[in-house]
């Protein structure tokens, strides 16, 4: 006989009723079928209604005056079988938590993967309507299985990622306390956010160990590296992105960062390979263009007109970007295209009013149109945001 398959209307009327088996199974059979239909709001309130029993049960554990059946020296079948299903469900709610309510990007930093970079998956992260299930689900799991390492781990990133970093941190050093050994991926977690909380020391040690015990996973890598090029140390950097670079050479934002290192060198025709070879990989990217279209005008005999391309094409995609325009606008005032230079610093200063460049920019192309008074005003403009 084909067997029936339960309905959400039977499970809310079963815990309606107090019908059936256990209520916590009931609670999560209702939120696996939640889900399964996209009702992450009933799912999230389901998921808290088993966190708020797990507490209950914790609290009356640890109340001396209680005594129960559960606690007992000789456990009943029924209670031997409801405290092993709660251990299976917790479990089973951290995998839930991991592999079906968090986007499958939350785990790419912790599976060996590549592409697509870490900035772009921590913008498709922030999904409240999913994170607060995720932290609830993980809540269970840590409760019914207190040494279950990916338990902490996994409420830490979704608390990271709804920029609660505090609590995260707590979680992550669980994490590795119950696996010291093997916490890479912890520690990685740890140091992005530590580094958003501004403690920039333990971050780097943070980074450093996450390398460390595991330095053939990319994401280690490049946060290592990212780490150090964003805090100016763009010498310790090129090592890391060298090898970021030699594990996955499809990721645009690796030569960016690597890009930025030279430069930071003094190297501006290899920044200039590495920006170009981002942008090969990205295409439309309006920050790529217009930091080749910078690297073009440093270059020893700079390459004014590719600059200008390179900034029209900027602005092409992102039109809202007041430095783009002042890009533009320097690059055509190298070409004596003074008209142009007026327009495009006009631009830029409506955009950013304080844009101090912009006004001086500004003023020289006034003053080559002999337009003396408005070249005085801008200058004396610039004068005062100067000070």
């Amino acid at each position: 006989m084909k067997k029936q398959i339960e309905s959400i209307a039977d499970l809310e009327r079963k815990i309606a009723s107090n019908e059936g088996p256990d209520i916590i199974e009931l609670l999560d059979r209702l939120t696996s079928h939640y889900l399964k239909n996209g009702q992450v709001t009933r799912a999230l309130q389901t998921s808290e209604d088993l966190l708020a029993i797990a507490s209950d049960e914790r609290n009356r554990a640890r109340d001396p005056r209680v005594i129960s059946e559960e606690r007992a020296p000789h456990l009943s079948p029924n209670a031997f079988f409801r405290s092993a299903l709660s251990c299976g469900l917790g479990l089973i709610a951290c995998f839930i938590c991991v592999f079906k309510v968090v986007p499958v990007a939350m785990t790419s930093l912790s599976e060996d993967l590549c592409a697509p970079s870490p900035s772009v998956l921590m913008r498709n992260f922030t999904l409240e309507s999913r994170l607060p299930f995720s932290v609830a689900c993980a809540s269970v799991s840590v409760f019914l299985a207190p040494r279950y390492k990916a338990a902490f781990h996994s409420r830490a990133e979704a608390l990271r990622f709804m920029d609660k970093n505090e609590e995260a941190i707590r979680d992550y050093n669980q994490a590795i306390q119950l696996d010291p050994e093997n916490a890479a991926c912890s520690y990685c977690g740890l140091g992005v956010s530590q580094e958003t909380m501004g403690d920039l020391g333990n971050s780097a040690r943070s980074f450093q160990m996450a390398f460390l015990q595991d330095p053939k996973h990319y994401p280690h890598v490049y946060f290592l590296a990212n780490f150090l090029v964003f805090h100016d140390k763009a010498q310790a950097a090129l090592p890391y992105l060298n090898k970021a670079i030699e594990m996955c050479s499809t990721s645009p934002e690796t030569y960016e960062w690597r890009s930025s290192a030279l430069q930071s060198k003094g190297d501006i025709a290899g920044a200039l390979r590495d920006i170009s070879k981002a942008i090969e990989l990205s295409q439309k990217n309006d920050i790529y263009l217009y930091n080749r279209g910078a690297l073009k005008g440093m270059l020893p005999t700079p390459d004014i007109q590719g600059m200008v391309e390179d900034c029209s094409a900027a602005i092409k995609l992102n039109d809202r970007e007041a430095v783009y325009f002042y890009g533009r606008a320097w690059a055509n005032s190298k070409m004596e295209k003074y008209d142009q230079v007026v327009a495009d610093c006009t631009k830029a200063i409506e955009l950013s009013p304080n844009l101090l460049e912009a006004y001086q920019v500004r003023s020289d192309a006034y003053m080559a149109l002999g337009l003396s008074d408005l070249s005085e005003a801008d200058s004396g403009k610039a004068r005062s945001l100067s000070k």
